[in-house]
């Protein structure tokens, strides 16, 4: 428990002088973690969500400016309906970016885009 405490304190001693790990640094944190926790399930899913999230936000650079906007006001929990509102096009005009948005990211379908808005949102 010693150890722990000691762990604890560093990690506490670096966000104090607002030090941060980096993508791999973080990953290999997860990994060690991994290696001595009872918990093996748990840490795998947050190191796939940790993949995860890091490949999506490449693909989510992708976007264009219409696109990304869109995608904020999907994650937003508007509707295509309230989206055409909002930005004064056409609600069609809105689909068609949904799916394109839909293919750059490589989805499964609107379900899957109004999650992963959703999580991009709160990650921001």
């Amino acid at each position: 428990m010693h150890k722990l405490q000691d762990l604890i304190l560093k990690i506490n001693s670096l966000k104090e002088n607002n030090e941060y790990l980096s993508y791999q640094e973080t990953l290999l944190v997860f990994k060690a973690l991994k290696k001595i926790s009872v918990e093996k399930v748990i840490l795998e899913k947050v190191i796939r969500l940790i993949y995860y999230s890091k490949e999506n936000d490449e693909k989510i650079k992708n976007l264009s400016f219409r696109e990304s906007e869109i995608f904020k006001l999907i994650g937003f929990g508007l509707s295509s309906r309230e989206i055409s509102n909002l930005l004064s096009i056409q609600e069609t005009t809105v689909s068609t970016h949904r799916k394109n948005i839909i293919k750059k990211l490589a989805l499964s379908g609107a379900g899957k885009l109004n999650k992963i808005a959703y999580q991009h949102l709160q990650s921001q």
